[in-house]
């Protein structure tokens, strides 16, 4: 399992006070169960493209964050950070000469490709 990161750690917080705040003013001020649930369904409704991006692992997540605390209240911002939460990353960027280099280097490992191939492509590699 990975490290929380800060994200994570700050949506602990909110959610720790806001179960605290709950508390204190529900047993303190005789106040109604029933507003404060709704209130909470409504910011687990209202964060949930963003929980979405957390569990997908996306890379933009701190994007996807921002747009949805900022421009959720739209409609229109919930609905393009959810679909953007949803989405599969993009993995159409090119690939680096090193990440072609490994390749080469895993097919000469496999038997794929002979010592004298495997030369001539590095070397095209390195002149591209």
């Amino acid at each position: 399992m990975s490290k929380p990161n800060k994200i994570t750690i700050g949506f602990g917080v909110l959610l720790v006070l806001f179960a605290l705040w709950w508390i204190y003013s529900t047993f303190t001020l005789g106040g109604d169960f029933t507003g404060y649930l709704l209130l909470l369904a409504l910011l687990v409704l209202y964060f949930f493209p963003t929980y979405t991006a957390w569990r997908k692992k996306k890379t933009n997540l701190e994007a996807i964050m921002i747009l949805n605390l900022f421009f959720g209240w739209t409609l229109l911002g919930w609905v393009v950070a959810l679909i953007w939460a949803v989405r599969l990353d993009d993995k159409s960027s090119p690939e680096s000469g090193v990440d072609k280099l490994h390749k080469l280097a895993e097919l000469k490992e496999a038997g794929h490709l002979t010592q004298e191939e495997f030369n001539t492509k590095k070397e095209q590699l390195l002149k591209s």
